[in-house]
């Protein structure tokens, strides 16, 4: 066949008007009609707002015919998708948990899936989901361990606390007002502090509470630091990348 559909023969059109009116595949009619309309002389673009497709299908379906006629404008199965997950990628993720992530020049003592996915992309060009990875190490018995601190003890006064908390707030950024959330210190002398007392057992409820805790993930629980100097050259380096926090990554640092 030529490149163009113009002047296309009679009993090529029959074939397609035939094929229009006795398949059942609704994506094999659209190919079809789209096709003898180029036939016909419309361009490219007429042919998509006819048909309510893209263009770019318009042309590929073209080609499609062109090249097989009328066999072209079937769908052709569709296998597996290929797996991302390769016999080589498990040994390059076998070697990375071999490591540390400080040995690879971050802040981090122990690994994430995040992580481990950056790292597999940055070094190997294995680009895969951090979610692939958990799966990944699940299926490798590879556990993720880490201690779990819960309390079960439930304030009553929690309630109240938090309301006249969030009303403070509320009422801190319409008049512009500092907010300071200070922890065992003697503030109460100056009358003009309003002390808002948060519920027992709740430190999250402090802002600062979290980045102390970003800290201990990162920086202070299972460290491999020889000395002290080097350990607190990473807390100072953590409390400098982490700000603004918590929307800068901290979790991902470079030391």
């Amino acid at each position: 066949m030529e490149n163009s559909l113009s002047g296309m023969r009679r009993p090529v059109r029959r074939r397609l008007i035939r094929l229009i009116r006795r398949s059942r595949d609704a994506l094999v009619v659209r190919r079809a009609m789209a096709v003898l309309s180029l036939g016909r002389g419309n361009s490219a673009a007429e042919v998509a707002r006819e048909t309510g497709t893209a263009r770019s299908s318009v042309q590929s379906w073209k080609w499609l015919f062109l090249e097989h006629g009328e066999a072209g404008l079937q769908p052709q199965p569709r296998g597996p998708r290929p797996s991302t997950v390769t016999p080589t990628l498990i040994t390059r993720l076998l070697a990375l948990l071999e490591d540390n992530p400080p040995d690879y020049g971050y802040l981090r003592s122990t690994w994430t899936s995040e992580l481990l996915a950056l790292l597999l992309k940055r070094q190997h060009g294995f680009v895969i989901h951090a979610s692939t990875v958990r799966r990944l190490l699940n299926r490798l018995d590879w556990v993720w361990r880490r201690a779990r601190p819960t309390l079960c003890i439930c304030d009553p006064r929690k309630r109240a606390r938090m309301a006249a908390i969030n009303r403070a707030l509320q009422h801190a950024a319409r008049a512009d007002t500092a907010v300071l959330y200070v922890d065992e210190a003697d503030v109460d002398l100056n009358p003009r502090i309003r002390l808002l007392f948060q519920p027992a057992h709740h430190p999250w409820v402090n802002v600062i509470e979290r980045l102390w805790k970003a800290m201990h993930d990162i920086i202070t629980r299972n460290h491999r630091y020889t000395t002290v100097d080097s350990l607190m050259k990473a807390v100072r380096r953590l409390l400098k990348v982490a700000q603004p926090f918590p929307d800068n990554q901290h979790a991902l640092a470079r030391a």
